[in-house]
């Protein structure tokens, strides 16, 4: 619940990062759209039924504090993308496309060195990426396709428009990640939740409008 809430203030990171390094000025209505918005995503995640770990004490602090972390640094991770994004905008989507898979690779390969080198009994993984079943590798398939789609149309977006309300728009994957637990996993929900997705698309709308 906490990951979820934390990973999208995004936004809120990109607005400030995108000031100092593009200069990009966020009016104040646009930033009641964000703060409205945000309120949405965590109406849905304070509401999601794996929310109830959390508040029965399932889920360990450290574990958590580990959670919180990665997902802060998430957070950061991605809003330093947009804005780099929008910095290289004169290059085509397919470089920076690219670019970011065969860098992603040369470091997959080095922290999995890493690891082998400071962890102790661990196996190397690089190997096992060839030993999957077919329904592993169909599935893999399918998230590379969405992914690339994903961050093709996503470096587009970024490149075009102002940095900050691109990420709110993106705010919306939480609306749609809803629709799609409720239609293809049979995944119960709460009014608490559908009022928060109308929120988020409201303040999308307004934003855009």
């Amino acid at each position: 619940m906490l990951s979820t809430i934390i990973m999208n203030t995004a936004p809120f990171w990109t607005a400030i990062f995108a000031y100092y390094a593009l200069g990009d000025k966020v009016s104040g209505f646009e930033v009641m759209c964000i703060c409205g918005c945000f309120a949405g995503v965590v109406t849905i995640s304070i509401n999601a039924p794996n929310s109830e770990e959390y508040q029965d004490g399932q889920v360990s602090n450290s574990s958590s504090l580990v959670g919180l972390f990665f997902s802060m640094t998430s957070a950061l991770c991605f809003s330093g993308i947009y804005v780099i994004t929008r910095k290289l905008k004169d290059l085509d989507a397919s470089i920076i496309l690219f670019h970011l898979g065969f860098q992603a690779t040369t470091l997959f390969l080095i922290f999995d060195r890493l690891k082998y080198i400071f962890t102790k009994n661990y196996t190397t993984t690089w190997p096992s990426v060839f030993y999957l079943s077919f329904t592993q590798v169909r599935s893999l398939a399918a998230v590379a396709i969405m992914n690339t789609l994903a961050q093709y149309f996503a470096t587009w977006a970024f490149q075009g428009g102002k940095t900050a309300l691109m990420a709110l728009v993106g705010l919306t994957n939480v609306v749609y990640s809803l629709i799609i637990d409720v239609t293809l996993w049979n995944t119960s929900f709460k009014v608490a939740q559908l009022i928060g997705a109308l929120i988020v698309c409201l303040f999308n709308v307004l934003v855009v409008v």
